[in-house]
């Protein structure tokens, strides 16, 4: 079936490259569209949900031409996705992975001069 498959789309393609883009091959077409990549970024965020974006790569110049003349264009960006809060995730096993990125209310930390100031202010 995976055979056919490939099959179908290798002839596909043939054909609408002779209409539109003569001169490429399926193997160089689709050499060019593997430069798009596509890619799931999982951040973790410090109350314990996982915010999940799914971006691809524009295109280059070049291979926009070549979707521009098999008249094809590339989905667009999915918006974000976020997970329950605490639900299990592998990258929570490893503990000290997850940077906190807020901080308490605290107080700031009392901060001395360096001690060459003092001694300039001293000869003063």
């Amino acid at each position: 079936m995976i055979a056919f498959l490939a099959y179908a789309l290798q002839i596909t393609l043939k054909t609408r490259l002779r209409q539109s883009a003569t001169g490429l091959t399926p193997r160089s077409a689709l050499e060019k569209f593997a430069t798009v990549q596509m890619l799931d970024m999982h951040l973790p965020t410090t109350d314990g949900r996982e915010i999940i974006l799914t971006r691809h790569t524009h295109p280059e110049k070049e291979l926009q031409l070549l979707l521009d003349q098999l008249h094809l264009t590339l989905p667009e960006q999915p918006p974000p996705a976020s997970t329950p809060p605490n639900s299990t995730a592998p990258w929570r096993e490893t503990p000290g992975f997850v940077v906190k990125t807020f901080r308490p209310n605290r107080a700031p930390p009392q901060r001395t001069p360096p001690s060459f100031c003092l001694q300039s202010a001293k000869s003063d």
